[in-house]
């Protein structure tokens, strides 16, 4: 019988046998991340313009909205203007409706403030475990990078870094 072995075209760890993965040179690495970044620009730019183009088709039906709200109103007015209590009820429907509407957007804009206040002070966390990671690393004299990496998996504290 014929028996053949299994060979190795480079290392691997363990017992494993096969081909290594395939590696590039600084070139390639370069290219592939040019056409990487250029892709995530082209995706980026695609979803702004359609959140644009979708923020400008609601801002218009808010328009055409109000508009028709505005004639609904005037026709009301015009249709009840000789009886003193429907009038009045329109008119508090109307003043209900602007309320609702101001309190609905000052809502909205404390929501997105809390988004902001919130993304700052995610970046203000990551920074604290970045500069954490590096002063331990200097102290330890070991690679900041790596520390940097293994840090994001803890809380950030001097002391989930330094176990």
């Amino acid at each position: 019988m014929d028996e053949t072995e299994n060979t190795q075209d480079g290392k691997t760890s363990g017992d494993e046998k096969g081909t290594s993965e395939k590696t590039h040179t600084d070139k390639e690495v370069a290219e592939i991340k040019r056409n990487a970044e250029s892709d995530a620009l082209a995706n980026a730019g695609r979803a702004t313009a359609a959140a644009e183009k979708a923020t400008k088709i609601a801002n218009d039906a808010i328009t055409k909205l109000k508009k028709a709200e505005e004639r609904a109103y005037e026709t009301d007015r015009e249709r009840y203007k000789d009886d003193v209590t429907q009038l009045t009820a329109i008119e508090a429907r109307r003043r209900e409706g602007t309320i609702t509407a101001e309190l609905d957007s000052t809502r909205q804009e404390l929501s997105e403030e809390r988004g902001k206040r919130e993304a700052a002070e995610e970046k203000v966390n990551e920074s604290t475990k970045e500069r954490n990671a590096r002063e331990i690393a200097t102290r330890l004299n070991v690679e900041p990078n790596l520390l940097g990496e293994l840090s994001r998996l803890t809380d950030g504290s001097v002391e989930a870094i330094e176990a």
